[in-house]
């Protein structure tokens, strides 16, 4: 599991070259450097860590997109008794969730 600690433990140059490298393979490099670097402390050199990383920077992304564009549409007028939360909001919320265990299941292990 990927944490981050604040204060964040200081960031070598070895760990910003394993982002480096790991990121030079992929379509977009210079983005993906970009979005990873601020974790290259707490992954250590371990592409499991930087695995894990970039599944929660995805899950973010598409958790804060789908909130975005929810929020743009027109919202439909429902009678008050069959007005309930859409697949749409639930499938948000939902993500949003899963998000917030790992950092719930971290700080009980560290109590």
């Amino acid at each position: 599991m990927l944490t981050v600690r604040f204060p964040p433990e200081p960031t070598t140059t070895s760990d910003l070259n394993f982002i480096r490298t790991s990121c030079n393979t992929t379509l977009y490099p210079d983005v993906c450097f970009t979005s990873l670097a601020f974790y290259a402390s707490a992954v250590q050199n371990n592409p499991a860590r930087l695995a894990n990383g970039v599944s929660l920077s995805c899950a973010k992304y598409r958790a804060a997109y789908l909130s975005n564009f929810l929020a743009s549409q027109p919202q439909p007028q429902l009678p008050s008794t069959t007005a309930s939360p859409t697949s749409e909001t639930r499938a948000v919320e939902q993500m949003c969730a899963s998000l917030r265990q790992p950092r719930e299941m971290n700080h009980r292990r560290m109590e």
